[in-house]
């Protein structure tokens, strides 16, 4: 229910924006005025987190709201601190939206972003906030652009990531119902291992959809900790999200049954050699050669 009210609010405050122009630009409205101050490291390494910062002025008014900003595609966002908004990636643009905020003092939010291999080398965004307050009254607070560039710089690793989430104490949103996996020694992802050194790695297949869930969310959803792999894949507009790395395929099965078991139904094994996809039987006979 939390998820369906948080996707009408963003659908009124889109139908709110777009009486004036883009969804994702800054659209001069009642109260148009800068805000927001983005706060970012200005080199961000490929492969690892970096933290963002956004201050928001002191708001008079009190009501729904939705603040956001263009990301460029295969970013992954992972909340730290969202002052009890949701936060989910659609169309090309990070969302954080709040049921009801306001009035206050000025408070800030803070995520982490991660590039993907691919990401362009300079890479700049501007970020906004609408508000519709009591009464109709809309507002509009916006940021001046924030510029980094990928490469180089200091990031953080998932595990340390998580440990700052978890040192907030504040729980973390779901975006849909999937049965928890078991931890310890029942972990049926525990066997994970590298590729085999024809470059084939089996991995488990969990679920397919045409809405992006970040790696963060897949994580939470499955219980995983910040070993286990994690790969989300993308091909004509459908998502595939994919858990370990195998060398062996007797290894992935095992991890997909014990997936099944726990309620994930759909989990299969998939192979890939290097970024391509290939059939089961083509990665059992490439591996059963390397063994030879």
């Amino acid at each position: 229910m939390k998820r369906f009210a948080i996707l009408c609010i963003a659908l009124l405050l889109n139908s709110l924006i777009h009486e004036r122009g883009s969804a994702y630009g800054l659209i001069p409205m009642t109260g148009y005025r800068p805000g927001l101050t983005l706060l970012a490291p200005s080199h961000w390494p490929v492969g690892y987190y970096s933290r963002v910062d956004i201050t928001i002025s002191p708001l008079s008014g009190r009501g729904p709201a939705r603040l956001f900003h263009e990301i460029p595609p295969g970013f992954d966002v992972a909340p730290l601190d969202i002052a009890g908004a949701d936060i989910y990636i659609e169309n090309g643009a990070l969302n954080i939206v709040w049921t009801e905020v306001g009035p206050s003092d000025g408070f800030t939010v803070s995520y982490y972003l991660k590039p993907p291999d691919n990401a362009g080398r300079e890479i700049s965004f501007t970020a906004a906030m609408h508000i519709v307050a009591s009464g109709g009254v809309r507002t509009t607070l916006y940021s001046e652009p924030l510029s980094f560039t990928t490469g180089g710089g200091t990031g953080y690793t998932l595990a340390e990531v998580m440990a700052a989430r978890e040192a907030l104490e504040r729980p973390f949103r779901t975006v849909m119902v999937t049965p928890r996996l078991a931890s310890g020694s029942d972990d049926p992802l525990r066997h994970e291992r590298e590729a085999s050194s024809s470059g084939i790695v089996f991995r488990v297949q969990v679920s397919s959809s045409s809405t992006l869930i970040t790696e963060w969310e897949l994580r939470e959803l499955l219980s995983l900790d910040s070993t286990i792999r994690v790969t989300v894949t993308s091909a004509d507009d459908i998502y595939r999200y994919q858990v370990g790395e195998y060398r062996r395929y007797s290894e992935a099965e095992k991890a997909a049954s014990g997936l099944q078991r726990q309620g994930v139904e759909g989990a299969f094994v998939v192979a890939y050699r290097g970024n391509s996809r290939i059939s089961l039987s083509e990665a059992r006979r490439l591996v059963d050669d390397d063994n030879r």
